[in-house]
């Protein structure tokens, strides 16, 4: 007998998952072939999580048994989602879609619908901050017919149950596709009455260069004609090369689109907006979202994405404004509460920004919320409150790679050296790719005098972000304290270098400052 695992919308097709499923009658399609029907007294599903489990026997069949893998993803991992696409009346032969995955919290906060809906009672469920227990974010484009089906990382492990694509409009999908994770159906387990046979918690190993390259040719594997393409192929060829980053290239597909001027033409300069934000190309990028918003006023996801804009113009009161917008359009979303913090407390708006994320909480107690709050009590130097949040940011999420970061930096500034250490080293151990913990480690290294363990954490910062201009500032303040003042000097001009691409006055003006001492000194 053999258990599958799905999303209850399939087999279940029922909004209430505590009433009884309707009168189906399903069959299985194993991979040779074979058909096998479904017990309907098998089907089993949980209120509020959009997952179930069937059975069905085969005699003398021996079906490969998938592995599952119990792990919070690193941002930016490939992954693959497998299915039944449904295109037009038809639906497709069996494919994979590719994408990239966000680390738990991240991708939450990157969910741009409102999807934060009340259960029965009125009151906003917390527990998981998605309804229906969709905490998997990730890049792919999906379609109807694929839900129920896996959700695979690198190695081929199920991580999760894909589910729903978010913000479809014009048939267009705009947002990122949802699934649910593992650790949720292994959660359920025991009340399904079933045991996984296969657990992995190992992470996927990271991708080289030429299997990235070889994924995301698979991807844009279907090209378009310039001659006759309609504005929603545009629109879709946009989409897939903004997320693999291949920013211009997806300004130009979406350009296309808006010289057909159709009723989606809204949707092409949200997609232009994106693609020059992403570049780093804000002004352009709020040309775009302007027009996007004057097309379509109700339009959440592009005043969200235009108050981001905004931000990195450092317009903070214009970023208000934005996000003001969008919270007046959907008043229920935490993400929306979470990002108005981070624009009040840009003007040093304390008492509201502490009123902004204090509501997100109350929206979704999740961990990210309560390691930002713990940042501005830091900000503020409140720091037995900063410490609290990040222990409740760690104890709601003990995989949050950024909490532990914090914390760190909060034990750093109390010259609690072992405890900030034993800190990064765990956001290290989680997201071994994390630039960032190795920059803090290297710098606590530094304040201990320990050089060449300092080095090491610098070096390692910069091989994984070539462009981390701090961190070359950094090295390069290590290098002039071990007495290496050419290495020294070389680090700061390259810092100084990638402050001033950057736009960063301040920061270029102190490696400026550090680096004309540094050849004062030398020259002397």
């Amino acid at each position: 007998t053999y258990t599958v695992l799905t999303a209850a919308h399939v087999v279940c097709e029922t909004e209430d998952a505590k009433q009884p499923c309707g009168d189906y009658s399903y069959k299985i399609l194993a991979p040779d072939g074979k058909q096998y029907p479904v017990d309907k007294s098998t089907i089993e599903v949980e209120s509020g999580v959009d997952l179930a489990i069937v059975k069905f026997t085969a005699s003398n069949q021996n079906y490969q048994v998938a592995t599952l893998a119990n792990y919070n993803p690193n941002t930016a991992n490939y992954i693959f989602t497998a299915g039944y696409p449904k295109l037009g009346d038809n639906y497709s032969p069996w494919r994979l879609t590719m994408g990239q995955i966000f680390e738990r919290e991240r991708g939450l906060l990157t969910v741009k619908e409102s999807d934060f809906q009340s259960d029965n009672s009125g009151k906003l469920q917390s527990a998981s901050s998605l309804t229906g227990g969709y905490e998997l974010v990730y890049t792919s484009i999906t379609y109807g017919g694929m839900s129920g089906g896996a959700v695979l990382d690198s190695l081929g492990r199920v991580i999760g149950i894909h589910g729903r694509a978010e913000a479809e409009e014009d048939k267009v999908q705009i947002g990122y596709s949802l699934g649910i994770p593992v650790s949720t159906f292994l959660g359920l387990a025991t009340r399904f009455d079933v045991q996984a046979q296969k657990v992995e918690t190992t992470s996927a190993p990271q991708l080289n260069p030429q299997q990235i390259k070889s994924i995301q040719e698979a991807v844009l594997s279907t090209d378009v004609s310039t001659g006759n393409t309609k504005a929603n192929q545009w629109l879709e060829r946009g989409n897939q090369l903004w997320r693999l980053r291949r920013y211009q290239e997806a300004v130009e597909a979406f350009e296309q689109a808006i010289k057909q001027n159709t009723s989606s033409i809204y949707l092409a300069y949200y997609g232009k907006g994106l693609a020059l934000g992403w570049a780093g190309k804000y002004q352009e990028a709020q040309a775009a979202l302007e027009s996007a918003v004057k097309l379509k006023n109700n339009f959440v996801a592009a005043w969200q994405t235009l108050s981001i804009v905004y931000m990195s113009l450092n317009q903070l009161e214009q970023a208000l404004v934005a996000i003001d917008k969008a919270i007046q359009l959907e008043p229920k979303n935490p993400n929306l509460y979470n990002e108005k913090w981070v624009v009040l407390k840009g003007l040093k708006r304390y008492a509201q920004a502490s009123a902004a994320i204090n509501k997100a909480i109350e929206i979704s107690p999740r961990a990210a919320f309560y390691s930002n709050r713990g940042n501005l009590y830091y900000e503020l130097q409140k720091w037995e409150l900063a410490e609290a949040d990040y222990n409740k940011a760690i104890a709601i999420n003990p995989q949050l790679a950024l909490a532990y970061n914090n914390r760190g930096n909060l034990y750093s500034e109390l010259q609690k050296w072992q405890l900030a250490e034993a800190d990064y080293t765990k956001a290290i151990a989680i997201n071994p790719t994390y630039a960032q913990a190795y920059n803090n480690r290297g710098n606590l290294y530094k304040e201990l005098q320990k050089w060449q363990l300092a080095e090491a954490d610098l070096n390692k910062a910069i091989a994984i972000n070539p462009q981390f201009t701090v961190a070359y500032e950094n090295r390069g303040l290590l290098y002039d304290q071990m007495g290496n003042k050419q290495k020294a000097i070389q680090d700061l001009q390259h810092a100084a270098q990638l402050f001033q691409a950057q736009n960063n006055s301040a920061g270029y003006e102190i490696v400026m400052n550090a680096l004309k001492k540094l050849q004062r000194n030398n020259s002397l």
